[in-house]
């Protein structure tokens, strides 16, 4: 991928912030109430992308369609209770972070989570201030894998989609880019499931560290 002055958007959960220990909380404080043993967060951890449908299908397996809305409904709500408590960016994304916002580079949040879950989790962070656009999953007219979401935050950001980058942690958020006409990068440190490789979804790039952002788009090193 040409290194160029890209305007970046961040999937949030398994890209920016590492969410699954309170996702996982959530999910076992429904499977306590209906009264089943917890999960261990590496049982769940993998799933975390798939959002809150996701854990309840590995946490109750035999759900059918009806019940396991409803529990995972029951998800969201125990979540909205602790939603940063153990949350926290993957370490070296502060360091990414610093270096976009000293040079005003613009950067935002564009998640399969609900929008009333983003905000919150990211007005807790005080370098959340520089974040351009946080939109979630029903800001747009459909989610990801369609490209709308992201083609919102390229526009909220005063930018192409071709003139943005979009880094995620799913098949979805390659989907979802190539359709919108956006480069996209995977980063390895995301929630993938077991048995997918990232190197096969179509990527321009599966990176290891965060700082590799820095040089994708025009800045080789952080402050």
């Amino acid at each position: 991928m040409p290194s160029n002055n890209r305007a970046v958007l961040f999937d949030l959960d398994g890209t920016l912030l590492d969410t699954a220990p309170d996702l996982v909380n959530a999910a076992n404080a429904v499977l306590q109430a209906n009264g089943r043993d917890p999960l261990p967060l590496e049982a769940l951890r993998p799933h975390v992308s798939n959002g809150a449908r996701g854990l309840i299908a590995q946490a109750f397996p035999e759900a059918d369609e009806t019940r396991a809305a409803a529990l995972a409904e029951a998800l969201v709500e125990h979540y909205r209770g602790q939603l940063v408590v153990e949350s926290e960016l993957f370490p070296g994304m502060d360091h990414v972070l610093q270096a976009l916002d000293a040079v005003e580079h613009p950067w935002g949040v564009v998640s399969n989570k609900l929008e009333s879950l983003v905000r919150p989790i990211l007005d807790h962070f005080p370098w959340s201030e520089h974040c351009a656009c946080r939109i979630g999953g029903d800001t747009a007219a459909a989610r990801k894998p369609d490209p709308a979401p992201i083609v919102l935050g390229a526009r909220m950001m005063g930018e192409a989609p071709a003139d943005c980058l979009y880094v995620g942690d799913s098949a979805g958020d390659v989907d979802a880019a190539r359709a919108a006409g956006m480069p996209v990068v995977v980063v390895a440190w995301g929630y993938i499931p077991p048995g997918q490789t990232p190197q096969n979804w179509g990527a321009d790039a599966v990176i290891e560290r965060p700082e590799q952002l820095l040089e994708m788009v025009g800045l080789e090193r952080a402050p």
